[in-house]
């Protein structure tokens, strides 16, 4: 596992009950919040201390004094540890396999798997996302794409960011032997809740496309884009990724909509719905296609 943990109970609650904010609450609920303090656990601080102000309301300055106190050094210490981190450090992941298959009418074989890499610094975050999908129908092959892209994220405000993004597709049952994409612009986080969060990007993209058969396109591009992830409850999650590449030709929109479900540790289910479209697709093309997929996924 790349994924680096922080302790926020590495910092002891003797430091901050040493204090003189701490030296005026009562012993009982010095104990408490000690021992909420030592178990590093941001929750069950504020839990304790809800309860330490009813009972003591007299004391509630004293204890928001200390939660507060606590709650700053854990973040200076979650900083420093950012910073200090190299760059093989701190990576997050998650791979994505699912398989199909049936026989009788139709003698269908498909496959799906995936791969998304994230890393989380103290001003940058860089994420890679991967994805190949295959089908086959009575021998003759229905899809076969490969998506890839590579994003680095610079934040310079509390909510906003500065990206650069560049992409790979492929997909030649959509006549698309190769499509290359690199864009760059500015972003804002609308919502960055432990339950939800919505961002979104945009800015100018270069976009070359090698088409089976038709000549090479290189044009200029402008990129919109949506990132959303909701908690919907304990186990269950709705994520949503959309992006839409607006030209003078041919406009692409793309959108992938997945609920995951806990299974067991790590080990996830997931369903999904993509959608993709464009404009002006090459000949012996379609302008739409949709995708459904259930696979399992697993986080490290």
């Amino acid at each position: 596992m790349l994924k680096t943990t922080i302790l926020t109970a590495a910092i002891p609650a003797a430091l901050l009950l040493a204090g003189p904010a701490a030296a005026q609450i009562s012993e009982p609920l010095r104990g408490m919040l000690e021992a909420a303090i030592d178990s590093g656990n941001a929750g069950e601080v504020d839990t304790v201390a809800k309860y330490a102000k009813r009972a003591r309301p007299d004391e509630a300055a004293e204890i928001d004094a200390l939660v507060h106190g606590w709650k700053d050094k854990v973040a200076e210490r979650k900083i420093a540890d950012l910073k200090n981190a190299t760059f093989l450090e701190r990576w997050e992941g998650q791979g994505q396999l699912g398989f199909s298959r049936s026989t009788g009418g139709s003698n269908d074989l498909g496959l799906n798997a995936g791969l998304q890499l994230k890393r989380l610094g103290a001003d940058w975050t860089h994420a890679f996302r991967s994805q190949i999908d295959y089908q086959k129908s009575n021998d003759v092959v229905t899809r076969e794409r490969i998506t890839a892209a590579l994003e680095s994220q610079f934040r310079f405000e509390d909510n906003a960011f500065a990206f650069g993004q560049a992409q790979y597709d492929r997909d030649r049952v959509q006549g698309i032997a190769q499509r290359f994409a690199i864009s760059g612009g500015l972003g804002w986080t609308v919502v960055d809740d432990p339950g939800l969060r919505i961002a979104l990007k945009g800015g100018p993209a270069y976009r070359y496309t090698d088409y089976r058969t038709a000549p090479n396109e290189r044009v200029l591009t402008g990129l919109a884009a949506l990132d959303g992830r909701w908690r919907i409850a304990t186990g269950v999650t709705l994520t949503q990724h959309a992006e839409t590449f607006v030209a003078a030709q041919n406009s692409t929109f793309a959108s992938t909509t997945a609920l995951d479900t806990s299974i067991l540790g790590p080990l996830k289910a997931r369903f999904s719905y993509t959608l993709d479209y464009q404009t002006q697709p090459p000949v012996g093309a379609v302008d739409l296609n949709t995708l459904s997929r259930a696979s399992l996924v697993y986080d490290f």
